[in-house]
């Protein structure tokens, strides 16, 4: 075969025929192809050699032959291509696959606002069920992902845990718990239905089996070809430019400002892009376009993330915006929809992608699973701040020639509870800041080539604006909103009030029961009539025990159930916006949980509110050097002076409580 590749080609279909697939066959198949390479410097011809060496190392029986195999590979990938540092991104995901191990170390994933409670018998034998209102998406991702005869979950009640099945029904989660298996008596069923009303319970998650399948992915694909690692590895700072198009033509929004549009240009024109979006931005408008041309282009899109909620959002923007579109082979959401699923894209999901499609959308599940996917031309992964790195490497294998990447670093990590053990740094540190693409190099990202910073937000009324830009973006978030919703004289209040705070077993077990009932109280009493589709409320706090909290006594006002009031903790709301915000400190008098002196978590709370922002705190706690950093306190300080002050006693009562 080295000396006459179309005879070494049908010799190989001869012996395959044969004697069936054999690694020897494949090897010297490869050392041939190689030979070629060297002479022709064909692309083609190097791919070739490493997909047969690759096979040939598969196949082969013997750790002597494998590695024979294995050095081949390494000779015609040469250590440009980031082999031997693979290696430590497939020893990290290893590592994380064994910390799992223990139920400790899973993502707990709160679940909250107990409906209804009591006995059953199924094919567990005597159980009690618990059927709640309010849960996390990736719940259901996991269940969905769990093997035959896998049916066990584990909950957390308190500090103890149990094993159950659990059922998703619409908007419910039920849990069935058996008697017997975990040594329930009339006592401890009493204290877990205390814990569930006015706590919450926690969902424990077991990613355990996806985790080892990324392990595989890449351990798969450590021989293919990837230009992308070498940015992931910092062994390459600038981006491969192309020529610029002019796209104005092709944009599907007119209104478009200019950061948005060197988003669009640069995305289309080098091979890798940060999209820098803070809230409010219109990181999803930019996505948006940005598929829309490479689908008039007939070129074919991945769409990736983690969150369903968010690829089903985008997929669902780009449908609606999308003109003269009919065929709904070209665009594919894989996965299965859910009660949540918007109507628009239900008939885009698909189990196979047909050949005809241009627009791949799914969660990294979906991918890493699925055996001979090809590539596609680029690939565009959203909310990247909240997604492990390995995943992200794991995406870039099927781009061919671009890689965008959109997030905001100054947002939230997913969290991890104290009593965890840390995860390694493949898992604990964000894409940006691996990357070094952080709030602190902010002036020197704007000439930074790999990244594109989103200037404009259109969320937040102009007042809240440029608080948030002041906290948190170094003044260089500008607010481009034209026209508020609500007709208002002050947009930021700070409602300073102290109020009991109780502190569970954990640090994060936090409530005040007088900041719930003031607020609650106010809404009922201020607000309620005026709720429709475009004014909703948000309550947000940074702890369960306090969602849990605001929830009964929104109950006791027959409001839980109101479709314009939403609550839940800060991480909830990443991603989310409303009208109104009222964000509950909690904390009085008490050492702060490492919570209330998160920037980033800060941040978030803050900019979700489009036209009115409530801050609920105690002025003189917050502003205490005793518990508070410098810079902290200056966050507080910036936000009480901002805001319209009311001070505690009677202005309280009489802004906030029913008289």
């Amino acid at each position: 075969m080295k000396k006459n590749l179309e005879e070494g080609e049908k010799l190989f279909d001869l012996l395959i025929r044969k004697y069936g697939e054999d690694g020897m066959i494949y090897f010297y198949r490869g050392k041939g192809y190689k030979a070629h390479y060297l002479k022709s410097k064909d692309e083609r011809l190097r791919r070739l050699a490493i997909e047969d060496f690759k096979k040939a190392y598969d196949l082969f029986p013997s750790y002597k032959w494998k590695k024979k195999a294995e050095i081949e590979m390494k000779e015609i990938l040469k250590e440009e291509n980031g082999i031997d540092d693979i290696e430590d991104v497939i020893k990290a995901v290893n590592d994380e696959r064994k910390r799992l191990e223990d139920v400790r170390n899973r993502q707990p994933y709160f679940v909250f606002n107990l409906c209804e409670n009591g006995e059953e018998e199924n094919e567990y034998g005597k159980c009690h069920y618990f059927i709640f209102g309010n849960f996390h998406e990736r719940i259901q991702i996991d269940i969905e992902q769990k093997g035959k005869g896998e049916k066990d979950s584990i909950l957390k009640f308190g500090e103890e845990f149990f094993k159950g099945k659990v059922e998703i029904n619409g908007d419910r989660l039920k849990l069935s718990i058996p008697l017997e298996t975990n040594g329930l008596d009339r006592r401890k069923i009493e204290k877990m239905v205390e814990i569930a009303e006015n706590e919450g319970i926690y969902y424990i998650s077991d990613f355990r089996k996806n985790v080892e399948q990324l392990g595989k992915f890449l351990k798969g694909k450590k021989y293919s070809p990837n230009p992308y690692l070498n940015y992931f590895l910092k062994k390459k700072f600038d981006p491969q430019i192309y020529d610029k198009e002019e796209i104005e033509n092709d944009l599907i929004d007119g209104y478009l400002v200019p950061s948005q549009i060197e988003a669009i240009k640069r995305a289309l024109s080098q091979d890798l892009l940060f999209i820098w979006g803070p809230p409010g931005t219109g990181k999803t408008e930019v996505l948006c376009n940005i598929m829309n041309i490479l689908f008039k282009k007939r070129l074919r899109v991945l769409v990736l993330s983690l969150s369903n909620f968010t690829v089903d959002e985008l997929l669902r923007k780009f449908v609606r915006k999308l003109k003269n579109f009919d065929d709904t082979e070209d665009i594919v959401r894989l996965g299965k929809p859910r009660m949540s699923t918007p109507h628009e894209i239900l008939n885009l999901f698909r189990t196979e992608i047909p050949d005809s499609a241009r627009i791949v959308a799914g969660n990294f599940n979906n991918v890493i699973y699925r055996r001979n996917l090809s590539k596609f031309d680029y690939v565009l992964i959203d909310e990247v701040s909240m997604t492990p790195v390995p995943m992200i490497i794991a995406g870039s294998y099927y781009a061919q020639k671009g890689l965008i990447l959109a997030g905001d670093p100054v947002q939230l990590p997913p969290p991890y509870p104290s009593d965890m053990e840390k995860p390694n740094e493949w898992y604990s540190k964000s894409v940006f800041e691996r990357m070094d693409i952080t709030l602190e190099k902010i002036e020197e990202i704007i000439s930074d080539k790999r990244c594109v910073f989103l200037d404009t937000q259109y969320r937040m009324s102009e007042e809240i604006s440029n608080l948030v830009s002041d906290l948190f973006y170094k003044v260089m978030l500008r607010c481009g909103k034209k026209k508020d919703a609500i007709k208002l004289r002050k947009r930021i209040y700070f409602i300073d009030t102290g109020g009991k705070i109780e502190v569970g077993r954990e640090v994060f077990q936090r409530r005040n029961e007088a900041h719930a009932s003031a607020i609650v109280n106010y809404i009922e009493k201020k607000l309620v009539r005026e709720l429709k589709e475009d004014l909703k409320v948000g309550i947000i706090t940074p702890y369960n025990s306090q969602v849990c909290t605001i929830y009964k006594f929104l109950k006791e006002k027959g409001l839980a159930d109101h479709p314009f009031i939403k609550v839940g903790t800060v991480h909830s709301f990443q991603g989310q916006e409303c009208e109104i915000i009222f964000f509950d400190i909690t904390d009085v008098d008490v050492p702060p949980s490492p919570l209330i002196k998160n920037k980033k978590l800060l941040n978030v709370a803050l900019s979700r509110a489009k036209e009115l922002l409530i801050v609920v705190g105690d002025k003189n706690y917050l502003l205490n050097s005793g518990y508070f950093s410098r810079d902290i306190r200056e966050i507080y300080r910036k936000i009480i002076e901002t805001g319209e002050n009311f001070e505690g006693g009677e202005i309280w009562k009489k802004h906030m409580l029913p008289g």
